[in-house]
C-alpha cells in the first residue's frame, strides 16, 4: 500500500511515496506548485493513506488529499503520537520538529536521539530512550545570521556561506564566514557534547536544508538524514492507521 506524505514549510513544499515505511520517491516544488505536483504522485502511485503537515494557511493540498484519499490525516497537537511528548506548550511546537522527532524515534527506538535541524532556524531536539520527548533549543540557523550582520550594520557585506575558508579570516568576507560558519559549527559540536554528557548512548541526527555544508566538519560522529521530517510524518500515519 502507498502513502502519500506532505511537508508544507513557509515557501517550499517536500512530498513523498512511501511503501510501508520503504521511501520510494521524493519531490520538492515551491508553494505555488505543489497541488500539482501532490495530484502528480498520487496519479502515479495511487496512495491509499496520506498526511499533511503544514505552516501555511493554504488549504489546496488538504483539500485534495481529503477528497482523494479516505485515509488522510493533518500533522496538529492533537495528533496521537508513539512517544511521550513532555513539551510545555504543545500547542506552539513547530510540526516540523515534532515530525523529526517522530523519524528519530521510528529509526532509533532503543537510544536518546538529539536532532539537529539545520534550517531558516537551527533546532535541537532531544527524545529520551525511555520515550519521552524533553524538548530542546531554538537558534538563527547560518544564512539568518549572514543576514542580521548585513542588516544591522552599516558597512557589513552580505556573505554566503564558504565551509573551505580558513578558520583565520584575513579580509571582511573571510572574517564574516570565519564566526558565522566556525561559531555555528562549534555550536553545533558544543551541543552534541553537551547532551553526551547526559546520555553518552545518544544519537545524533542532523537534517535541514543547510545539513550538507556542516557534515563533514562535525567533529561528533552523527548520521545525516535528509528526509527524516517525511519519514517521521510516514511513521506517523502508519502508528495512527494500525490495524
Amino acid at each position: 500500500m502507498s502513502n502519500l506524505v506532505v511537508d508544507q514549510g513557509n515557501t517550499r513544499t517536500k512530498a513523498a511515496i512511501f511503501e510501508g515505511h520503504d521511501l520510494v520517491e521524493v519531490c520538492t516544488s515551491g508553494n505555488d506548485s505543489a497541488l500539482r505536483m501532490v495530484e502528480q504522485l498520487h496519479r502515479k502511485y495511487s496512495a491509499q493513506k496520506g498526511i499533511l503537515s503544514s505552516v501555511t494557511h493554504q488549504v489546496e493540498v488538504w483539500d485534495f488529499l481529503q477528497n482523494n484519499i479516505s485515509a488522510s490525516m493533518q500533522l496538529d497537537a492533537a495528533t496521537p503520537l508513539p512517544f511521550h511528548n513532555s513539551y510545555g506548550t504543545p500547542q506552539t511546537l513547530g510540526k516540523d520538529r515534532l515530525a523529526a522527532i517522530a523519524g528519530a524515534f521510528h529509526l532509533k527506538p532503543q537510544h536518546s536521539s538529539l536532532v539537529i535541524d539545520a534550517g531558516t532556524a537551527i533546532t535541537y531536539d532531544f527524545i529520551h530512550k525511555n520515550g519521552t520527548y524533553q524538548g530542546g533549543s531554538i537558534a538563527p540557523g547560518l544564512h539568518m545570521r549572514f543576514k542580521a550582520l548585513h542588516q544591522f550594520t552599516s558597512k557589513l557585506p552580505l556573505v554566503e556561506a564558504d565551509p573551505n575558508l580558513p578558520i583565520t579570516g584575513s579580509n571582511t568576507v573571510s572574517s564574516i564566514n570565519s564566526g558565522v560558519y566556525f561559531g555555528m559549527l562549534h555550536e553545533i559540536d558544543g551541543f552534541i557534547s553537551n547532551y553526551r554528557k547526559y546520555d553518552s548512548d545518544l544519537f545524533v541526527f542532523l537534517t535541514g536544508g543547510d545539513a550538507h555544508i556542516f557534515e563533514k566538519n562535525i567533529k561528533n560522529s552523527i548520521f545525516v538524514a535528509p528526509n527524516l521530517v517525511l519519514s517521521g510524518l510516514n511513521s506517523l500515519l502508519e502508528y495512527n492507521n494500525a490495524e
